[in-house]
């Protein structure tokens, strides 16, 4: 960031916190931030009533996701609050969402089990699906560790509806973050449809697993009663092998050719659910 552009933000963030001291908040700490927008933890000024506050100077952007945000009741996606401008700068409040976000446990603990990688999936699927299938047609188009909540009770929530758009409308922006975004997003006048969402998924789980261990050992030979050695190779070889099958799936949600990836959440979510029986 330039000096001029950080010396803006700092300003915008003075400012946002003052604004929010009029309404009755104290301004916490930073939970995170992005190029044209902070966001806080906050509170009321008595204490209680945690809650999270996104300001943003883009006040169009902002407004266009609370009122995204407004629409949806599902368990995957955080409530609204509330939403106002002044001062020039936009107050989006939303849900406080307590835990880590997928990104903070992949750098904390490594990768995930295929187990654990399948019921995030399944979660994530069949939130997107209901956004998908909303009367709107909305797309997430940023689906990414960084911006998956994983709470203390081990539930997954999605956040930050920043790259939000309906397939309704005509879209010409490219949105969402490269690795994870599916290679029509990032080109100019893309077909964005479901698919788009499918690959984000895919390339989400795939950093969740990590690359492929090497393989295990021969089975040992046991007379008699199995060791416990050999109770040990029968779960890791059942594991390698749900391993194997899930790799399969998450190439099919991450073609590159859009038309040659699973097409919708509907079709993810079977088939993760047919892993994890």
């Amino acid at each position: 960031m330039g000096q001029g552009k950080g010396v803006q933000k700092r300003k915008e963030d003075s400012l946002g916190r003052l604004v929010l001291g009029r309404h009755g908040y104290r301004c916490g700490r930073l939970l995170g931030k992005g190029a044209f927008s902070g966001v806080y933890y906050v509170e009321g000024q008595t204490g209680g009533n945690a809650c999270v506050c996104k300001i943003s100077g883009n006040i169009s952007v902002l407004e266009r996701e609370a009122q995204v945000m407004a629409l949806l009741e599902h368990p995957l996606f955080p409530k609204y609050f509330g939403f106002w401008q002044e001062a020039g700068l936009g107050f989006l409040l939303g849900e406080y969402i307590p835990g880590y976000t997928l990104e903070e446990m992949l750098m904390r603990r490594g990768h995930f089990t295929a187990e654990q990688t399948i019921r995030v999936g399944m979660a994530l699927a069949e939130g997107l699906r209901y956004l998908h299938e909303r009367p709107e047609r909305f797309l997430f188009r940023d689906v990414k560790p960084a911006n998956i909540m994983i709470r203390q009770d081990g539930s997954v929530m999605l956040i930050d509806f920043g790259c939000v758009c309906s397939m309704e409308g005509r879209i010409s922006s490219r949105a969402g973050t490269p690795d994870f975004a599916a290679p029509e997003q990032l080109e100019k006048n893309g077909r964005l449809l479901p698919a788009c969402d499918v690959y984000g998924v895919g390339r989400t789980l795939k950093a969740m697993l990590g690359p492929e261990r090497e393989p295990i050992a021969k089975k040992p030979f046991i007379e008699g009663r199995k060791s416990i050695a050999t109770r040990h190779y029968v779960r890791e070889l059942a594991g390698r092998r749900k391993r194997k099958r899930l790799d399969r799936i998450l190439a099919a949600c991450t073609r590159t050719e859009a038309a040659r990836r699973i097409p919708d959440m509907a079709q993810v979510g079977h088939a993760l659910g047919r892993l994890s029986t």
